[in-house]
């Protein structure tokens, strides 16, 4: 006679699954509706803060914000967006797209002086709950996700 194992909510065998983090729902840029699914922490970690169109915007926007605050928010918007605390199905950014909670929270801080951020991301980074610390676009704030 076959041995039945237990299973999870998922049908699958704890034992022989692992469960998959669930991260946060990825949009290439803030008018996108359409999300990405993420691998993992770093590739996340990338995306928002290390890629070249995030560095080229990022450069652009501080730039700009000097000049044209107009056009530096149409570079503002071009930069990719995530939403911590919710994974969404992927076709938009509705309530009615909601597909699991994350457990995620984002601190965020405006209007911080640029000579305490480094400081600040030294301290962030002890704390055992703080998963990214990323300076914002305008340079003048940051971003922790616990």
């Amino acid at each position: 006679m076959k041995e039945i194992k237990p299973t999870n909510e998922t049908g699958n065998n704890p034992e022989t699954e692992q469960e998959k983090e669930v991260l946060p729902s990825y949009f290439q840029t803030l008018k996108t509706s359409t999300s990405k699914p993420l691998p993992n922490r770093a590739v996340l970690e990338y995306n928002i803060m290390h890629s070249a169109p995030v560095k080229t915007n990022t450069e652009g926007y501080r730039s700009m914000i000097k000049v044209d605050k107009r056009t530096a928010e149409d570079i503002k918007h071009r930069l990719p967006c995530i939403t911590p605390s919710v994974q969404l199905k992927g076709s938009s950014k509705k309530l009615t797209d909601f597909r699991k909670e994350t457990y995620w929270l984002m601190l965020d801080y405006d209007d911080v002086p640029p000579k305490n951020i480094a400081a600040l991301r030294q301290t962030a980074r002890k704390i055992p709950f703080t998963m990214v610390f990323y300076i914002t676009v305008s340079g003048k704030g940051f971003r922790i996700l616990l």
